[in-house]
């Protein structure tokens, strides 16, 4: 009941300037820490159980022009509630501070020769600078990126939106926590699909990140990047290999795509934002590997309402490859706001991954491929 009277109210919870701001990506705080639970303060409560809701602090979307805001939940604490009346309507607000029951470890000034002092705190500022700590780690990353002719040299002047795509890239909606969420939406007539989604993006966006299958490898997973310059009714096509033992295989496999990208802005139209980009698949549009869009995720319009579009694609059916083996994707650019007048940046990721169950070397192979396709050009 208590989550049901915070979701009635989440027209009066609308995301402030400038955190609506079409260009950045807006972090908000989901009910996540590691301190072990040993009770709490006087009169506080631990309003959820699950650490995929977003904190009661955390305000909601949606963004400009129903586009997905926040775009990402960083952890910012297991925050308690408290009541601050003595008789009905109760009206509970977070505990302001959080001592030692929940929380993000930080840094504070200490006592005199005290060097290691921290404190626990809560909020959307924790699950930024989370946010901005998994950014300075990406980013070290990309320039760690071995010689090799499979790997070309990242260009410095796309870092800014390779970073923004990375970031949002593993972002995903927990299963329990989106089952919780449609049966509230739903609640007391069930919406329409889409509007079903759109209410969850008001909680989660695009879900919570794992940065760590960012920066580590895994023989089941592998992620590609890429970046360029579009301008207006332009199209990047890419190619990704595939791995050949995949073909004709039974089992889980799934693509993510993300495109980042800065868009010029005009103040004279009411689309705000000039330059939309989204992605998609080529002539085959099950990627050649029977995948088709996953159900879990922001509606197809959603994503491609600011200026990161993130998409999955799922599938365990076995498939038989074409375009000669590779994942054809096309990534397009369209005026939104009068005619684009400069070429736009974008930063592309890309993921496959299989289940468990398939035995196939995804990372090794797909590297394989592309040594050889380096050696061709060469």
């Amino acid at each position: 009941r208590r989550f049901a009277d915070y979701l009635a109210q989440r027209s009066v919870r609308k995301l402030l300037s400038p955190a609506e701001a079409i260009k950045v990506l807006t972090i908000g705080a989901c009910h996540s820490d590691n301190i072990v639970p040993h009770g709490s303060g006087v009169m506080a409560i631990d309003p959820y159980t699950s650490q995929g809701l977003p904190n009661p602090s955390s305000a909601l979307g949606l963004g400009f022009r129903r586009g997905v805001k926040p775009d990402l939940l960083m952890p910012g604490g297991r925050e308690h509630v408290r009541s601050h009346t003595s008789h009905a309507p109760i009206n509970l607000r977070p505990v302001d501070t959080p001592g030692r029951n929940f929380g993000i470890g930080v840094a504070c000034p200490g006592l005199s020769g005290e060097t290691d002092r921290k404190i626990n705190l809560s909020g959307t500022s924790v699950a930024t600078a989370l946010a901005t700590n998994a950014a300075s780690r990406i980013l070290e990353a990309i320039e760690e990126i071995p010689d090799d002719p499979a790997y070309p040299q990242v260009d410095p002047t796309f870092h800014a939106v390779i970073l923004k795509s990375l970031l949002v890239h593993t972002a995903r909606w927990d299963d329990a926590t989106t089952a919780t969420l449609k049966a509230l939406v739903n609640n007391p007539q069930k919406l329409y699909w889409e509007h079903e989604r759109d209410e969850i993006s008001r909680f989660l966006g695009f879900g919570c990140p794992d940065i760590s299958r960012v920066l580590d490898c895994a023989a089941e997973r592998a992620t590609l990047i890429g970046w360029g310059h579009l301008g207006t009714r332009e199209a990047d096509v890419y190619r990704f290999p595939l791995p050949a033992t995949l073909q004709g295989i039974v089992g889980f496999r799934a693509v993510s795509i993300t495109v980042a990208w800065l868009t010029p802005l005009t103040l004279t139209h009411r689309s705000y934002r000039m330059a939309k980009l989204q992605a998609g698949p080529g002539e085959d549009k099950q990627f050649s590997l029977a995948v088709k869009a996953a159900g879990e995720q922001p509606s197809d319009n959603a994503a491609a309402r600011g200026t990161v579009f993130h998409r999955r694609w799922d599938g365990d059916r076995a498939a038989t490859f074409v375009n000669g083996g590779n994942l054809v994707l096309n990534v397009s650019c369209k005026p939104t706001a009068g005619e684009l007048d400069q070429p736009i940046p974008y930063g592309l990721a890309v993921s496959l991954e299989v289940g468990q169950g398939v035995a196939v070397p995804v990372y090794d192979d797909i590297r394989a491929r592309l040594r050889l396709a380096a050696r061709v050009r060469t």
